[in-house]
């Protein structure tokens, strides 16, 4: 019953978070999206509409509880969909990294706005849903991993020094990016040959990245060239897997060091690993940043989870929080060790290649 109800609130909530689309998706329906959102409101008796919108509630109210239903989309998208929820969404013309970043978007809305939405839906007033939507039209998506004018996993960068790239419309290859948060970083990356998709047109920019796949992504941002080893380093990367070059080439340049004799290629990057390989990359490029043990518990300090970082990782972190390539989600959380999206990857590619560059 639990499950059902938050299914019936979830798809209340994404339908109105698609509302901002205006695509091809509200062409194919018969009436409003936000109608089909009150008639899936209506569908509940009410004792279970009360407590419906109670947990709707607690998703709008704060910026928090809307990462947790983007995080959760998934699982209730196939619940509602189907297994094969991604192939219905892209027959509309529409992805989960749009519905994501469009969630992302409400957390631009004030909390009142938010909660008067759900008052709205309990007195199905379509009309002024309506009027408070296209108060918000037009909003950038500010919350992303690194730096840059717009954003994606949840990390807000309002004020960074790095500016958004600028990518010509006609070269853009992958069309589950459309209004994507980091569709131009992904863009930029992908014009200069450092990030490949998943497939004809797909980049799968909400799939977690693999720690062979962003190590894929610095050799051929950083250009290490094609002498390799073809020694086994790691027993866990064979000659003939495609990661096989890309790992030897940062291992050699000791970019990338691994859990003994293994690699683990496969496994999702940590936010934490995924700074640390970046700083190495930068120190590999003449770009090191000196800090003391003073100035990085003062750098950390600020941050809620800063406990959860890695003896380890600490130094890298710091060195990239006082250059400005990653800030905090929701402003005063790391998550060192959160496992990062592609979309987040072809960001801290950019944002490197600008620090090289500069």
């Amino acid at each position: 019953m639990v499950f059902k109800k938050k299914l019936k609130v979830v798809t209340i909530l994404v339908i109105l978070a698609i509302s901002f689309l205006k695509g091809s998706l509200a062409a194919e329906l018969d009436h409003s999206l936000i109608g089909l959102a009150l008639d899936k409101f209506s569908e509940l008796d009410s004792f279970v509409g009360d407590e419906a919108l109670d947990l709707l509630r607690g998703y709008v109210k704060t910026q928090g509880n809307l990462d947790e239903l983007k995080t959760d989309l998934p699982s209730y998208l196939g619940g509602i969909l189907g297994e094969d929820y991604e192939a219905k969404l892209n027959s509309k013309g529409i992805s989960l990294g749009q519905m994501r970043s469009e969630i992302d978007k409400m957390k631009q809305w004030s909390v009142e706005d938010r909660l008067k939405v759900v008052d709205l839906i309990e007195a199905q007033n379509s009309t002024a849903i309506a009027n408070i939507i296209d108060k918000y039209s037009g909003l950038e998506d500010v919350s992303n991993f690194g730096g840059g004018n717009s954003g994606g996993s949840s990390e807000a960068t309002q004020g960074s020094n790095i500016n958004l790239p600028k990518i010509d419309e006609t070269t853009v290859g992958f069309r589950d990016i459309k209004n994507h948060w980091a569709a131009a970083y992904i863009e930029f990356a992908q014009t200069k040959g450092i990030i490949q998709g998943k497939s004809e047109g797909v980049f799968a920019p909400e799939d977690k990245v693999t720690r062979a796949e962003f190590t894929a992504m610095l050799t051929r941002l950083l250009g290490l060239g094609d002498n390799v080893n073809q020694e086994m380093v790691f027993i866990d990367v064979a000659r003939g897997d495609w990661f096989f070059e890309a790992v030897n080439q940062a291992f050699a340049k000791g970019i990338i060091q691994g859990k003994g004799d293994r690699f683990d290629p496969n496994s999702f990057i940590t936010r934490e690993e995924m700074i640390v390989i970046m700083i190495r990359s930068a120190t590999l490029k003449g770009k090191p940043t000196l800090v003391g043990n003073i100035e990085i518990t003062e750098l950390l300090a600020s941050f809620s989870d800063r406990d959860l970082v890695s003896s380890w990782a600490k130094t890298e972190i710091a060195v990239a929080l006082k250059l400005g390539l990653v800030k905090g989600q929701a402003g005063n959380i790391l998550a060192p060790r959160a496992n990062a999206t592609r979309a987040e990857a072809a960001t801290m590619v950019f944002n490197l290649y600008k620090l090289l560059v500069d």
